[in-house]
């Protein structure tokens, strides 16, 4: 559990300076639990997607590993990819947990997440979520030094992108 939570303050806060025990370790329990947990937030909402979660985790792991194996030269492994992939889930749990608050005050204020407060709240959960997960595969793959984090920022945006999607839609 010390483990669990040192990863998701690394998430939480990515101005930190990361340890070197959570990037070396690569547990498969945080992502597992954040998963599990987005599935609850969204079934909360009445959305019933864990095929569609599950599903699109274990592609999404499959090809950034792909991708970065081919930008670095490094070993990487599968487990590692999934691992921050997963922690980085953590902001998309708490826009799906505002979604609620705001789905249940929405017959009162008329707002909702599908106008220009989920989009706003939408991006920044994108944004932090590709900064804290990329930001863990640069300390383990050193991305900085051959001029790749942005290279690998994007796809991961994009992974992020599409959790959030079906967070809001």
């Amino acid at each position: 559990f010390d483990h669990i939570i040192l990863k998701t303050k690394a998430v939480l806060y990515p101005n930190r300076t990361l340890e070197a025990k959570v990037v070396e370790d690569s547990d498969m329990a945080g992502p597992l639990v954040f998963c599990l947990l987005l599935c609850g937030l969204m079934l909360l909402t009445g959305k019933v997607n864990f095929g569609y979660i599950y599903g699109f985790s274990i592609f999404s792991c499959c090809g950034m590993y792909g991708i970065l194996n081919l930008l670095c030269n490094s070993v990487l492994d599968l487990w590692f990819t999934c691992s921050c992939l997963g922690y980085g889930l953590v902001p998309v749990i708490l826009l799906a947990a505002l979604s609620i608050g705001i789905g249940a005050t929405s017959i009162v204020t008329g707002i909702t997440m599908k106008g220009f407060l989920g989009f706003l709240l939408s991006a920044g959960a994108v944004g932090w979520a590709t900064f804290s997960a990329t930001r863990l595969f640069d300390a383990k793959l050193r991305l900085n030094e051959g001029g790749q984090f942005w290279l690998v920022a994007y796809p991961t945006a994009l992974v992020f992108s599409c959790f959030t999607l079906i967070t809001v839609l």
